[in-house]
């Protein structure tokens, strides 16, 4: 049983793994096996999700090296990254040095609150206990402003079928993780008296977008 499972998020554990993935993170999803396989062409369906304007305030969690955000990036959004990893903070900040980013996590933004437009993760949020995503959630909310809106892309199931089928089909590959379902947020949706949006990317992959009512 691992961290996951017994509701309690092992940050040291997931800080250790992408510090030590960052240099071959890039080239290693490119490859896009497995659960990434499609993972570019996700997140930018994903990103078509929200709204963006010149000068809007977007603040990733778990911004790696920093492709989700350069899609906003593009658009006139001013970025701040938030990473567990401060060898993947090292990295994106070379590449964009117009960036703020800073340490820190989901439940752990180090962002003002009702300061953002729009939040966005990608491909992090599985890596959260199951027990920690209500928090996480309300974390993000925290930090966004009236009408601002949270974006989230990852590894995802419309339902547990969908999820078995996958694994029998990805066997080889599979990485056995607590991979979030549809029904999983729509229920935490509900519980925060927040709407969503679902959406299927993939077989592997879907996205949320989570919006106060």
């Amino acid at each position: 049983m691992n961290s996951k499972d017994t509701g309690q998020t092992d940050l040291q554990r997931v800080r250790e793994t992408f510090d030590a993935w960052a240099d071959r993170y890039d080239a290693s999803v490119a490859k896009g096996g497995g659960v990434m396989e499609g993972y570019d062409r996700s997140r930018l369906r994903a990103s078509r999700l929200a709204s963006v304007h010149q000068g809007m305030l977007v603040t990733d969690i778990g911004i790696g090296t920093g492709a989700f955000a350069e899609i906003f990036a593009q658009q006139g959004a001013q970025i701040t990254g938030v990473d567990l990893s401060p060898r993947m903070l090292e990295i994106c900040a070379a590449r964009h040095s117009e960036w703020q980013v800073f340490v820190g996590d989901f439940l752990h933004i180090p962002v003002t609150s009702a300061s953002q437009d729009l939040v966005i993760s990608s491909f992090a949020f599985h890596e959260l206990a199951v027990a920690d995503r209500a928090g996480a959630i309300n974390e993000c909310m925290r930090v966004l402003g009236s009408g601002g809106s949270f974006l989230l892309v990852d590894i995802m199931f419309e339902d547990l079928s969908r999820l078995q089928a996958a694994r029998e089909r990805l066997r080889d590959s599979w990485d056995e993780e607590n991979y979030p379902l549809f029904p999983e947020l729509s229920e935490l949706a509900g519980q925060l008296s927040l709407e969503i949006r679902l959406e299927v990317l993939s077989d592997v992959h879907g996205a949320a977008l989570l919006s106060r009512r």
